[in-house]
């Protein structure tokens, strides 16, 4: 160790109370919280291809679909979601 510098692995301390690993409480309001306002993987561009060509998939409870459009574009859809601008 170098005198002087403190990490968190020379004084381990729990960050979280241990509840955040199993109450239902906690989980919805990370949901809500954090993963409703973050960023996931959908598919590849291969997946939608072709005009028409669509990919569907859920997450948390959100029903997502991926479609590819008449322009080439491939937009997710959601019901959550604003619709894509035309």
């Amino acid at each position: 160790m170098i005198t002087g510098h403190n990490t968190a692995f020379d004084d381990p301390v729990q960050r979280l109370p241990k509840e955040t690993y199993y109450e239902t409480d906690w989980f919805e309001r990370e949901k809500r919280e954090l993963f409703d306002h973050s960023w996931i993987y959908a598919c590849t561009e291969d997946v939608v291809s072709d005009c028409g060509d669509y990919y569907t998939l859920r997450y948390m409870e959100h029903s997502l679909v991926v479609i590819r459009d008449m322009a080439g574009e491939a937009p997710l859809l959601s019901q959550h979601l604003p619709p894509p601008r035309l």
